[in-house]
């Protein structure tokens, strides 16, 4: 099942306990990721998704109004996916 994520540069979202950020958007149609503690850029485009972990497929989505861009995850259901400002609100509360 797919799951659709508005994000900006510089926003970050954890699949599993790995987090992952947006370092750049580029046309309307692609941006680049990069997980955390690595140097390797991943580019995410609208033609082809790629598998950025064990299980997920990422894929583009398009830019929105706004300069934000959507991320497109398939991914299994087991598979925690959460935005950072989510991830970080719920360890306060906890």
């Amino acid at each position: 099942m797919a799951l659709v994520l508005s994000l900006r540069e510089g926003n970050d979202v954890y699949i599993g306990n790995r987090r992952f950020f947006v370092s750049e958007i580029g046309s309307a149609t692609d941006f680049w990721i990069y997980e955390e503690g690595s140097e390797t850029e991943l580019l995410i485009t609208e033609i082809e998704a790629i598998e950025i972990v064990p299980g997920v497929l990422a894929s583009s989505g398009g830019r929105i109004l706004g300069g934000a861009t959507r991320l497109v995850l398939d991914a299994p259901r087991d598979i925690c996916i959460l935005r950072g400002n989510l991830k970080r609100a719920k360890a306060r509360a906890v």
